[in-house]
């Protein structure tokens, strides 16, 4: 935002006024458990999208390499099954 005051693109800060945005903000690494889901979530989860009318097969295949292997989604797309 001063880069764009300073090359008077904008007149002012549009955010709200408080801590400067050059702060650091404070970030948990633990993952809070609640959020993540036990194997009989993903079971049922998985069992609903191979039921799909469209495209249920595939996708099956596709949020089930994510769940059991931990890949990326971006890794499960390049897999080839020969």
């Amino acid at each position: 935002m001063k880069y764009a005051i300073r090359r008077r693109i904008l007149r002012a800060n549009p955010l709200p006024k408080g801590k400067d945005s050059t702060a650091v903000t404070k970030t948990a690494n633990a993952v809070d458990k609640r959020s993540l889901l036990n194997a009989e979530q993903a079971a049922a989860i998985l069992d609903w999208i191979r039921r799909r009318p469209r495209g249920g097969e595939r996708l099956h295949a596709f949020f089930a390499t994510l769940y059991y292997c931990g890949l990326r989604p971006e890794e499960v797309v390049a897999m080839h099954v020969d």
